[in-house]
């Protein structure tokens, strides 16, 4: 085994550890907003305050559920000697920001559509909104404001931050592609629903791309809230107008408007980056890229890079993952029978 190998390998484990520890606190997260959600009822203060004390709580439980992992991988890559890779974060955008986004969300959209009918297959859509996320109630001004923060605001950073800042940053000295595929995959499994994780895993190679080529965490961010942001917004408009003709041709409108403008955005970045002057490519993302696209600082074979990859930690959160997925698969496989 070459240094570099030794290398992937241990940092394969401390990222597959500290998965495993977003696990823990994600869970200790659900029993403490149980706990939390008794304590609020039992209080004498009226329901629309007690809603937004428990949003406010929930939203700093998620924060810290993916913020806390951070000093662990910090902590488990010095115990083996092993530099901590930092995020790159400068708070400067090109004039390529629009029609980053834009390209973006047209791609992340379309892949969603696209996991929604792999799932249909199994009547997953039927399950979780009734069975999982409860059906749709009339939402009111300060439970869409509260929404927007909570669903949009605080994943769109804490998820980048974990993800894209850390997970890839520390994974990028053992090559391009791989970082990305890597913290892609594990930022699909993450969301442990079938509904998700194909569409999560474009958006994380898309985010990761994003990353890696601007080195700067804030385009990430951005995409993110604003994809989270669109949900919302559709979820806002479904239950303040209803399931009619004119709720769906707003959002028909409003989903075709993206797509056209991602479209046109995606052909012309594109354009601009395939360009033959140097001076182009570099103009989109605002940085000198490595010298090819398969440059590693620490050269790792295809074949040891798949062996070292499945550290016990690893295997341990895709089997996790895994089966949580393929559970909730054969509910809604049963969900459909008998319905």
């Amino acid at each position: 085994m070459t240094e570099q190998e030794r290398y992937y390998k241990q940092v394969m484990g401390a990222v597959g550890m500290t998965m495993l520890s977003l696990l823990l606190f994600i869970n200790l997260d659900s029993i403490l907003m149980l706990i939390s959600s008794l304590f609020l009822g039992a209080l004498p203060i009226t329901e629309q305050t007690g809603e937004i004390l428990y949003q406010i709580l929930y939203g700093i439980g998620y924060f810290l559920s993916f913020c806390l992992p951070i000093p662990i991988l910090y902590l488990l890559l010095k115990k083996k000697g092993r530099p901590f890779q930092p995020m790159s974060a400068p708070f400067r955008l090109s004039l390529w920001f629009f029609p980053i986004l834009f390209a973006g969300i047209a791609v992340i959209l379309s892949a969603s559509y696209f996991n929604a009918s792999l799932v249909s297959v199994f009547h997953y859509s039927d399950f979780s909104s009734e069975m999982l996320w409860g059906e749709g109630e009339q939402l009111y001004l300060h439970q869409i404001v509260l929404q927007f923060f909570v669903i949009c605001v605080i994943p769109g950073f804490c998820e980048e931050l974990l993800f894209r800042g850390v997970i890839l940053s520390n994974c990028l000295p053992f090559g391009r592609f791989r970082a990305i595929f890597i913290s892609a995959l594990l930022f699909s499994l993450m969301h442990q629903n079938a509904e998700q994780i194909f569409y999560a895993f474009v958006a994380g190679i898309l985010l990761g791309i994003l990353y890696e080529r601007t080195r700067n965490i804030w385009y990430c961010v951005f995409l993110h809230v604003l994809n989270n942001f669109f949900s919302v917004f559709s979820e806002a408009v479904s239950h303040k107008i209803g399931d009619s003709l004119p709720a769906s041709l707003i959002l028909a409108l409003l989903e075709g408007g993206i797509l056209i403008l991602g479209i046109l955005s995606f052909i012309l970045l594109i354009t601009r980056f395939c360009s033959k002057k140097a001076s182009l490519g570099d103009g989109v993302f605002q940085r000198t890229l490595p010298p090819t696209d398969f440059y590693q600082e620490c050269p790792i074979g295809a074949k040891e890079g798949v062996k070292y990859f499945f550290r016990p930690s690893m295997i341990v959160y895709l089997s996790l993952c895994g089966l949580q997925i393929l559970a909730l698969i054969g509910m809604a496989v049963l969900y459909g029978f008998f319905n």
